[in-house]
């Protein structure tokens, strides 16, 4: 895999501060964790909508927390200076992309080949 920064030192340092910025939101306390508890409710419709609420919240956290790894994992992609590549086909990631999406490690081509297949399996999962 190459290894070359994919743009000034200027512009990584940029999104690595961007990246660190978003790491530190994501890592504050949210108020979709304390909505996960569960409640009785003696009125069904009540309980139904506290499992909705719950639901909703659970995969809020889910998805917050597969965020936070794409996060820590674009930093050390930066540390080891394969940042911009896609992680798939080693090309480069457009820097327009990573303007939108600086934790992306796939190129737009490879992410829509991932979805399509995950689209096809039934698994699809929020991505990058």
């Amino acid at each position: 895999m190459q290894t070359k920064p994919i743009a000034s030192s200027r512009n990584v340092s940029s999104r690595k501060k961007a990246l660190q910025c978003k790491l530190y939101e994501l890592l504050q306390p949210s108020p979709e964790r304390e909505e996960i508890k569960v409640e009785t409710f003696a009125d069904p419709l009540d309980q139904l909508s506290s499992a909705t609420r719950r639901e909703l919240a659970i995969h809020l956290v889910d998805r917050n927390s597969r965020l936070v790894a794409q996060v820590r994992s674009a930093l050390t992609r930066i540390d080891e200076g394969s940042y911009g590549f896609c992680e798939s086909c080693e090309g480069l990631i457009a820097p327009k992309r990573l303007d939108a999406v600086p934790w992306a490690p796939l190129c737009v081509s490879c992410q829509a080949r991932q979805e399509a297949a995950q689209i096809d399996s039934g698994h699809f999962a929020d991505a990058a």
